[in-house]
């Protein structure tokens, strides 16, 4: 005798953003038609969320970066610290450096990622509504874009030309220390060191 397939919905634990595992959604999942729209949104759901997040802990740290650098160059200056102009450019360069193809690049592929699964199971949601589709398409798997699709989405560059320009004013204020210059207050003369009045 055999026994009866489970038409159960999945629970919320396989919905998971997680790749690579068997798509939930595909043609082995066993699912009526409105279970998979009801979790195609959710799946969507998961990603828009993820991305609203990242971007605010993104923007947090952005600020946070410029309000450093910004703090730091100007307290140097009034402590008159000199840094020699050399070490002062590279690490600039360091900086934005590590800032564009570390963090930014890295929160950016995140973001480009949830935005591609978002609109996927978007989409595939109404193709279930509108046509006679009775499975889901294969989830789309993490990638990495390439640079120059990074390098022209509009919020990346802005974050890039205004940390640049940020970077550019701590080092011109910092390099406008006057070398060998200390804040040391001025000694005054013992009363043995002052000049004889003559009579």
């Amino acid at each position: 005798m055999s026994t009866s397939r489970n038409q159960s919905k999945p629970p919320d634990g396989n919905l998971l953003l997680s790749h690579p595992q068997p798509d939930p959604l595909g043609a082995d999942a066993h699912m009526d038609k409105k279970d998979m729209i009801e979790a195609c949104l959710k799946q969507a759901e998961i990603a828009l969320t993820s991305f609203i997040h990242r971007g605010s802990f993104e923007w947090k740290v952005t600020l946070m970066c410029w309000a450093g650098l910004l703090a730091g160059a100007k307290f140097m200056h009034d402590a008159q610290v000199h840094v020699p102009t050399a070490p002062l450019l590279a690490s600039g360069a360091l900086f934005m450096t590590l800032y564009t193809f570390i963090w930014l690049r890295g929160v950016w592929n995140a973001n480009d990622n949830d935005k591609t699964w978002s609109i996927f199971y978007r989409r595939e949601a109404s193709t279930l509504l509108s046509t006679d589709a009775q499975a889901v398409g294969p989830a789309p798997k993490k990638s990495t874009p390439p640079l120059n699709k990074f390098l022209s989405d509009y919020s990346a560059l802005f974050q890039i030309l205004m940390t640049g320009l940020i970077v550019a004013a701590a080092v011109a204020v910092i390099a406008s220390s006057p070398p060998g210059s200390s804040h040391t207050p001025e000694k005054k003369p013992t009363p043995s060191e002052r000049p004889l009045a003559r009579p």
